[in-house]
């Protein structure tokens, strides 16, 4: 259930903590033309001293001026792509670090001579050296979550060891050391009490620790006999990024915090390295010179929807870093014959692409497919808190009650979900009125069965009537504290199981003829199977646990995952009729069965050790038919209940669905605490 947090009379700059109003005209100026000067300065190639084998004072980080960029809405890396100069000296300046509050940068930079770390407080401008060393060199600084804490590594004893200063530098303090190893390259786990890093500490191998501030006990989490370094943890710590020579030259691998599911996620000859991960999960950016220079470069967790961030011809970039509001992209750049300088771009996530993709095709759009769009930028919203999200699905259903003027369909419990989710977060009376408009149509006028069954058309039971009607009723009893609608949602699942859901396989049909008292559609569609799936999550998250129809649910609900598991396709995606592997592959029937799959792994519903992979499966299945703007490719057209199932086979796929947009951010969005 959504909590009333956000303030709609706030716009996008505003809310945005990245940079104070004031400096909104020193953007702009930038925007006009200062941003494309040349920095001056030259540094080393972008894969030395923090990410060698051994150790140099190479690649320090540096954050200088700042007017850092919240950018409006629908104003994506695709769509509108400046970029910003934040750093002016003639020294090298990289490895940029954005304070949590986004109020300060940290950085290393060779201004006293020796690389240091400096802080730039964003409002004044004023940059301070907070190591002041000048015997030694410090690299890559990061900010601890609270923004409380800095860490960053240091030569000053001779090895490198990972040091803890105050926010102001005045307070330093060793935190991760061996002697004669040299440690490297720290990120904190989210609550602050652990960190990250690199080290060679086994025989001389670079690998991937983590160890409790403090202590002296390390837990290896690489043991690959070959170069792991540079890691990056995801804002919710589940998984690392990092850079990894295991295949023989430099890739990009993610794995999860314990270091067990290592997986490669980039595939290309040239070095690809410096792993950061957007904070909603949905993607990564790195470096590489595959295209000859060092260019920084953006992509799903697949690998897929390849992105590269330019600067310009013949530059080389360097240490991208995302803030941690997912707007904006820091990196380090310089010309080909210049210094190393600090730039600022737009950033938006894989995730945010599909959500946009959606949102700039959702005008005029008040029916069903809409409808499912909404629900995943709800989804997307609860998960993620960015609220463009929240936005979107508000602005959606404002602009669609007008034009509803009565409630004549099942289809319409999309959109009473929606005004629950725009009242939840806004209050306004005129959305909570809509959603019990369309309660008492579902309630007391809509067609039924003889056993009080919604039909979808006529007298006949469609699986696709689930997902209108249960996800919306369970919200409405849940914010009206009226039991009555989630009773309500519980026996449509019920009884469209009697109907639909075949004894033998588990597997659901399509749909069911009343009058003649047999299926409509005997076929396993595969999105169908889908809708059911997420309608028994909703009900099951909703039901006590002590509710006598519980068992009833959550047996169907196993019954169903189990027959699904087995006909999962080797690409992680399910067929179009989910019984055929000789069909095409679906996206939006995977992103159903794959998040409701991901619920029930989550609630423990589903056994972990058996369905986790099938999950983890269909995400990387359904990244893959993701395009780099967002679309969600392999999406079949809306379809009605058809005799046979080859007839389902027939139907397109090549077109852009906005509910294939809004069931991939469902599968795709991070998992909510």
């Amino acid at each position: 259930m959504l909590q009333p947090c956000y303030n709609p009379t706030l716009n996008v700059l505003t809310r945005s903590s990245l940079i104070p109003v004031i400096l909104l005209a020193f953007v702009l100026l930038f925007y006009l033309g200062l941003a494309h000067d040349q920095p001056g300065a030259m540094l080393s190639s972008p894969h030395s001293t923090i990410d060698q084998h051994v150790p140099a004072p190479h690649l320090q980080a540096t954050l200088e001026l700042t007017p850092v960029v919240h950018i409006p809405l629908v104003l994506n890396a695709y769509q509108f792509d400046p970029w910003t100069r934040l750093t002016f000296d003639p020294s090298n300046e990289t490895q940029p670090s954005l304070s949590p509050d986004g109020q300060a940068l940290v950085f290393v930079s060779e201004r006293a001579g020796r690389p240091d770390v400096f802080r730039l407080a964003i409002a004044a401008g004023q940059t301070t050296n907070l190591t002041q060393t000048p015997a030694a060199d410090e690299d890559t600084p990061v900010f601890s979550p609270d923004g409380s804490t800095i860490a960053f590594a240091s030569n000053r004893t001779g090895d490198w060891d990972i040091y803890l200063m105050s926010a102001d530098g005045s307070v330093v303090q060793p935190a991760v050391s061996y002697t004669g190893t040299d440690e490297l390259h720290p990120a904190f786990t989210p609550n602050g009490a652990a960190l990250i890093f690199s080290s060679n500490r086994a025989g001389g191998n670079w690998d991937i620790y983590v160890a409790t501030i403090g202590s002296s006990v390390w837990t290896r989490l690489t043991t690959d006999p070959a170069v792991d370094r540079f890691p990056t943890l995801s804002s919710d710590g589940a998984t690392i990024a990092f850079r990894s020579e295991r295949d023989g030259n430099s890739e990009v691998y993610l794995m999860d915090a314990d270091g067990s599911n290592p997986r490669r996620v980039t595939t290309n000859p040239a070095f690809d390295g410096h792993p950061a991960i957007a904070p909603d999960g949905s993607g990564i950016v790195f470096i590489s010179d595959r295209s000859g220079n060092f260019d920084v470069y953006g992509a799903n967790p697949s690998g897929e929807g390849l992105i590269a961030y330019r600067q310009a011809t013949g530059w080389q970039t360097d240490t991208p870093r995302i803030s941690k509001d997912g707007h904006a992209l820091l990196y380090a750049a310089r010309p080909a014959t210049g210094t190393f300088d600090i730039y600022l771009r737009p950033y938006a996530s894989p995730l945010f692409t599909v959500a946009e993709r959606g949102a700039l095709d959702r005008h005029g759009h008040c029916g069903w497919e809409a409808g499912v769009l909404a629900y995943g930028w709800a989804g997307a919203w609860r998960a993620t808190q960015r609220d463009e999200y929240l936005q979107w699905t508000y602005d959606w259903i404002d602009g669609c009650i007008p034009l509803k003027t009565s409630i004549t369909h099942v289809n319409d419990g999309l959109l009473g979900y929606a005004a629950v989710v725009a009242y939840q977060a806004y209050g306004k009376p005129e959305h909570l009125a809509f959603a019990q408009q369309v309660a008492d149509y579902l309630m007391n006028t809509a067609t039924r069965t003889a056993d009080g069954t919604l039909t979808h058309e006529g007298d006949t039971v469609w699986d696709d009537t689930l997902v209108s009607v249960v996800p919306f009723l369970v919200e409405l009893s849940q914010v009206t504290g009226v039991p009555t609608y989630l009773e309500e949602a519980i026996a449509q699942v019920v009884r469209h199981a009697s109907y639909l859901q075949d004894p033998v396989s588990g597997l659901y049909y399509h749909a069911w003829d009343e009058s003649e008292s047999a299926p409509l559609s005997s076929v396993y569609w595969g999105r169908g199977n889908g809708w059911v799936l997420l309608a028994d999550v909703e009900a099951l998250a909703a039901m006590p646990i002590t509710h006598p129809l519980r068992s009833t649910v959550l047996s169907a609900m196993q019954k169903q995952a189990a027959a699904l598991r087995t006909l999962q396709d080797a690409s992680g995606l399910w067929h179009t009729v989910v019984t055929r592997s000789d069909f095409y592959v679906e996206s939006s029937a995977t992103a159903l069965i794959g998040y409701a799959l991901k619920r029930g792994v989550r609630q423990g519903w589903l056994d972990t050790g058996a369905y986790l992979p099938v999950v983890r499966a269909a995400q990387i299945g359904v990244w893959r038919k993701v395009q780099i703007d967002g679309t969600v490719t392999y999406v079949s057209a809306p379809t009605g209940p058809m005799l046979n199932d080859v007839d389902y086979n027939a139907i397109p796929y090549a077109s852009m669905q906005l509910y294939g947009q809004g069931v991939g951010l469902l599968l795709e969005s991070p998992d909510l605490p």
